[in-house]
């Protein structure tokens, strides 16, 4: 007689022989993938480049701005003029020709701080979309990671559900060989019939589940929902996360708090930018003019001029109704918005990560749990099946030992799951899964 632990090494070896058959993609593959095609760490990958580009000294206003003009302008026109000596000039068609060309150099030597306030907030914005582009890149592994084991998950239940339909098959066999030889009843082989049906049913379902998975995987890897692969066959678990729950050791590391964090220095720059307002500006002004006239009629038949002028400007806003001070208090209650906001988060990731570690240890012991009700309910299936075939137990008595054992399985490949969506979660809180 078949034992099922011989029928489940057996399906799953027949399985593992399929799958090699095929190209399999494993979870780094995926990953890979992922953080190459998806189009939402694409979009935040050019954000931060954009935060990148604009963190520059030239446009925080630290720089001079040098301009050059030049132009040349053509006219013709009739002239007609009496001069107080009594000549006369009178003529058609006088071209005059304008040309001028200037260079200007404008630098803003103080502006109460502003500039450098700017430069600070333009640098804290760079790597705020940094923290941003992480958090996405976070948000991609963590969602391929899942659904790339939603997979395995799927798939080993297929397993499970093909070792049931081997022991269903034997129980028929069984059952039919009984009613044959009259120590069993055609009852027991059509209640044996109608519930291995049920469980290839059940197998058509698990294949369309299986399918739907993949369906999803590909969309975060942006392939095309067709797109057919193979995943590895276990679900591997690290049953020895050290787990650090402090909370700055959690701030330290959690991308969203660091992200809010940059929001709340953003806050102080701004502020810092409106109240440079209160103070006077000076600018250097330099420049050289070149200007020439020429003239077919008239009093100047030519005129040019040529030379340079440099000088300071000062400016100082005394009043502009208030405006300053109301953008100052603007930007204060903005500040305290940033810090209600960074408290709340804080206090959001450090009870997920509790909460997530609970799950955690608690996946854990039932994941151990599983694997020793996996092993009993084998043996009882065994007993039970043996039983049945010598008439010392029902039908009723061996459908409740397969189902119990059909159950031991599917929460066996349950727990292995949860424990990797816990793992995952406690990674991401902490900032482990982007380095």
């Amino acid at each position: 007689m078949w034992k099922f632990s011989g029928l489940l090494f057996t399906v799953f070896c027949l399985n593992a022989v399929l799958l090699q058959a095929q190209e399999t993609l494993t979870l780094q593959q995926a990953v890979e993938i992922a953080l190459k095609n998806n189009y939402s760490i694409t979009i935040a990958k050019n954000e931060g480049e954009i935060s990148k580009n604009n963190a520059t000294v030239g446009n925080a206003g630290m720089l001079p701005q040098l301009t050059l003009n030049a132009s040349r302008n053509f006219s013709g026109s009739d002239t007609k003029q009496e001069y107080s000596n009594g000549g006369t000039l009178d003529k058609s068609g006088v071209a005059s020709n304008n040309t001028n060309a200037g260079i200007a150099l404008t630098w803003t030597l103080f502006d109460g701080l502003k500039m450098f306030a700017s430069y600070d907030k333009l640098k804290a914005l760079s790597a705020m979309g940094d923290f941003n582009l992480k958090i996405r890149i976070e948000n991609t592994i963590e969602q391929v990671i899942l659904s790339y084991y939603a997979i395995v998950e799927q798939q080993q239940l297929l397993m499970a559900n093909d070792t049931t339909i081997v022991i269903y098959n034997e129980r028929v066999k069984i059952a039919e060989e009984k009613w044959k030889i009259g120590n069993g009843s055609k009852s027991d082989f059509l209640q044996a019939q109608v519930d291995l049906n049920e469980q290839k049913a059940l197998r058509l379902k698990q294949k369309t589940a299986i399918t739907i998975e993949k369906i999803k995987l590909n969309q975060l890897l942006n392939k095309k929902p067709e797109t057919d692969f193979i995943v590895a066959g276990e679900i591997e678990v690290n049953d020895k996360l050290n787990i650090d729950l402090t909370t700055d050791s959690t701030i330290s590391k959690n991308n969203s708090l660091l992200f809010y964090n940059k929001g709340i220095a953003i806050s102080k720059y701004s502020m810092n930018e409106f109240r440079a307002q209160h103070l006077p500006t000076i600018q250097f002004n330099s420049s050289y003019n070149f200007s020439r006239v020429e003239n077919e009629a008239g009093f100047f038949l030519l005129n040019q001029n040529s030379g340079y002028n440099a000088g300071l400007t000062a400016s100082w806003t005394l009043f502009n109704g208030f405006n300053i001070n109301r953008q100052i208090r603007n930007a204060h209650l903005s500040l305290l918005n940033s810090e209600i906001t960074f408290d709340n988060v804080k206090t959001q990731v450090a009870a997920d990560l509790k909460v997530s570690y609970e799950n955690y240890r608690s996946a854990l012991e039932a994941l151990k749990l599983e694997e020793q009700n996996i092993m009993l309910a084998n043996e009882n299936a065994n007993i039970m099946l043996s039983r049945f075939k010598f008439g010392n137990a029902t039908s009723l008595d061996i459908k409740t030992a397969q189902k119990s054992y059909t159950d031991a399985l599917t929460r066996l490949v349950q727990a292995r799951f949860d424990t990797k969506v816990a793992e995952t979660s406690l990674l991401k809180l902490q900032g482990e899964l982007v380095k």
